[in-house]
């Protein structure tokens, strides 16, 4: 269990060194138009908390996304933004791609709580050239006091890819092909914890 519950100035350290994309920068390359989307909603029920700082509730922003390209071993964290959730990165090298890890982080002043999972199945995608990956909405539920943690694929689709391309007005979008992202099950399940540390224990 040890290995599988890894702290958060690891995945700090690991972040930096990606291509780490927001969904205020929606710029789709015209040489390489591989790009994955979606958003996220992270759902957290009876963590600890340490004076203001704690994960429980509903989340939409700064939750992370890794994925690890099969072939090179390269991985890549996608953040989570405005609006609702969504996330995305451009100029993704095709290629299978398992995603690995969930990782949401709440700073409160000098305190902070965290929570991170990586999956018991790793589930595996193929993202094939010129065509945006649409993952839908995602909804990561946790519940620490029944020891239940799980990512769910929500089906929501065509909604989200219009609205994103309405708000954006990007035509380069409009005319990339969209492919759903439909995983061999709905639901998978999580391994990891989550924390909340005050001043001076982090």
């Amino acid at each position: 269990m040890k290995n599988k519950i890894f702290a958060s100035v690891i995945l700090t350290v690991l972040t930096i060194g990606c291509n780490t994309t927001r969904i205020s920068d929606p710029i789709i390359s015209e040489n390489n138009k591989t790009s994955i989307f979606g958003s996220i909603n992270l759902n957290a029920q009876n963590f600890e908390n340490y004076l203001y700082a704690t994960v429980n509730g509903s989340h939409t922003h700064d939750i992370q996304l890794t994925f690890i390209n099969v072939k090179n071993n390269t991985q890549m964290t996608i953040t989570s933004g405005e609006p609702n959730g969504q996330f995305f990165v451009t100029n993704v090298e095709p290629g299978y791609y398992k995603l690995t890890k969930l990782y949401y982080k709440y700073q409160f002043a000098e305190s902070w709580a965290d929570v991170g999972h990586e999956f018991k199945s790793t589930p595996t995608f193929y993202f094939g050239k010129d065509t945006v990956y649409n993952f839908g909405n995602l909804q990561w539920e946790c519940d620490k006091a029944k020891g239940q943690y799980k990512l769910v694929f929500d089906d929501e689709y065509d909604g989200l890819r219009l609205n994103f391309i309405n708000a954006k007005n990007n035509l380069n979008w409009a005319r990339t092909p969209w492919k759903k992202v439909i995983p061999e099950r709905k639901e998978f399940v999580l391994i990891g914890m989550g924390r909340s540390v005050g001043p001076g224990l982090h």
